[in-house]
């Protein structure tokens, strides 16, 4: 199984997760159909976020000390505009000590670089969080 797909497997498994039930729209890419059913709009939430994420680090340059196969996981808020920052991110220390200065990349990377339509509750735009996996894989 390649990187790209475990990724994916992983995402679908956490979007799962998400408590999307409190909400009445996903939050929607300028390609997804606001009038799409539910599912159809998660579906189309989660490919597009997906495909931004991968563009976003495709540029970005990841050297470690050691030969890596981890993921940490990337807590993303989407704000009741639609914007996009990194709440959190976890990584074990075996990430932390190899490739220095991760966070600050990734965090520099992410913020505000994904615009979307807000998600919507009773017709309010209202943020949410959504935590993700991401597969870091180095050799040397």
């Amino acid at each position: 199984m390649s990187n790209q797909e475990r990724t994916d497997r992983l995402v679908e498994e956490k979007m799962e997760e998400i408590d999307m039930n409190s909400v009445e729209q996903y939050p929607l890419f300028a390609d997804c159909d606001e009038t799409a059913t539910k599912m159809e709009q998660e579906r189309c939430f989660q490919n597009q976020l997906l495909n931004q994420l991968n563009q976003t680090f495709k540029d970005l340059s990841i050297q470690s000390e050691i030969d890596l196969s981890d993921t940490l996981w990337l807590d993303l808020k989407i704000d009741e505009n639609g914007y996009t920052s990194v709440a959190h991110i976890f990584q074990n220390t075996k990430i932390e000590t190899s490739i220095r200065g991760l966070k600050e990349k990734i965090t520099r990377r992410l913020n505000d670089s994904i615009k979307i339509e807000p998600a919507l509750k009773r017709g309010i735009p209202v943020g949410i969080k959504v935590r993700l996996p991401i597969v870091i894989e180095t050799t040397n």
